[in-house]
């Protein structure tokens, strides 16, 4: 075992080796596979989650049913304790790459943009003769917390995707493709407030987004 006691290997969807805390897998190159479309999760307090967990819930499904897809729970592992040279691995084996997050501040969270601040290296993902990332599909997959419409002129005078230029701007100096982000609204539970019928309609919620997101991984 690794770190906080987890694993220091990424493992397999299809053949895990025993009970681990986490409820999703993750990958390096020593492990048994390597996928085609990388999930990296960005959410800090997956174990808080309603919407982000369904999702990945819904896409492990997919991978237990034969999908080449691999969840890389950056939270689990321990965002400090990066090991760049199998994330660059993994990158670069992979077809798709998905950063699945809830929007904190108009932005993803900061362990997600810490892990792609150490792990989209000068010379690996950008700069002179750099091609780990050139060609592949990017796809932003995100669940906010605000209707759709405080999204917009009138409300916070931007679109969600609008505030979302940074990745596309990611995707133009890396030479990848980014898909048009896939992006659910009102994902908002408050503890001892919201109800179990409003839980329920977010679980609902989640699994549109994840078949969206799915069609989107499989075009």
């Amino acid at each position: 075992m690794g770190k906080r006691g987890h694993r220091s290997v990424f493992e397999s969807p299809f053949e895990p080796a025993g009970p681990i805390e986490s409820a999703f897998f993750y990958y390096t190159k020593e492990g048994i596979i390597m996928a085609k479309v990388i999930v990296i999760s960005g959410h800090p307090h997956l174990e808080r989650s309603i919407m982000n967990k369904t999702i990945l819930e819904e896409l492990k499904k997919a991978a237990e049913g034969g999908a080449s897809i691999a969840i890389d729970d950056i939270a689990e592992k321990g965002c400090c304790h990066l090991d760049v040279a199998a994330e660059q691995a993994l990158l670069k084996e992979a077809d798709t790459i998905v950063f699945q997050f809830p929007v904190y501040w108009f932005n993803a969270p900061a362990m997600l943009k810490h892990w792609y601040e150490e792990v989209f290296t000068p010379g690996f993902a950008h700069g002179e003769g750099a091609s780990g990332l050139k060609g592949k599909k990017l796809i932003i997959s995100a669940t906010a917390g605000a209707p759709d419409g405080a999204y917009s002129t009138a409300g916070m005078g931007h679109t969600l995707d609008e505030f979302f230029d940074n990745f596309y701007v990611m995707a133009t100096m890396t030479g990848m493709e980014m898909a048009k982000p896939i992006l659910t609204y009102g994902a908002m539970f408050i503890p001892g407030v919201s109800t179990e019928a409003d839980k329920e309609k977010l679980v609902s919620l989640a699994k549109e987004h994840a078949k969206k997101l799915l069609c989107e991984i499989g075009d």
